[in-house]
């Protein structure tokens, strides 16, 4: 095994660069051995998570929805007003003020979407847990888009 200050050319493939051209380096193996173990080369392949726009967006609706509101000590008024519906009644008055909470913060803190509807239901069999979808429309390129935020008003029994 060569020392790590030398360069293994059976590692590498360097082609020369023409003035148009950019100088390739490739990398023939994607593990390194260590005696009788095989195991990745993180270095050797490296990539970065990334989240395509629409990801983003849902990832967004949920932090939105997720947050209650004044628990950002620098930004109180971002998040959604339903975490005040814990412990009420499922009924459609519990309902309706979960819809508007939801629309309200959704308009307020998302400029990517458009809400087209907001709709609230129960969850069946299990009468604590409301189910609140989200119709939206995203305004860079008008693909809708559906998102289903689960609520439990009342601890799982």
């Amino acid at each position: 095994m060569p020392s790590s200050g030398t360069l293994n050319a059976s590692r590498f493939v360097a082609l020369k660069a023409l003035p148009s051209l950019k100088i390739k380096l490739q990398v023939e193996s994607s593990t390194k051995s260590h005696g009788d173990v095989s195991v990745p080369c993180a270095s050797c392949a490296p990539s970065i998570a990334t989240s395509s726009t629409e990801r983003r967006i849902e990832e967004s609706i949920y932090l939105i929805l997720g947050t209650k509101l004044g628990e950002r000590v620098m930004l109180p008024d971002f998040g959604c007003g339903i975490h005040d519906l814990a412990f009420e009644p499922n009924n459609s008055a519990t309902r309706t003020r979960a819809i508007d909470s939801v629309r309200r913060a959704l308009v307020k803190y998302e400029p990517r979407i458009d809400v087209l509807d907001v709709s609230a239901t129960s969850a069946p069999g299990e009468a604590n847990l409301l189910l609140v979808r989200v119709d939206y429309r995203l305004r860079g390129n008008n693909a809708i888009g559906n998102f289903v935020y689960p609520f439990y008003l009342l601890e799982p029994a």
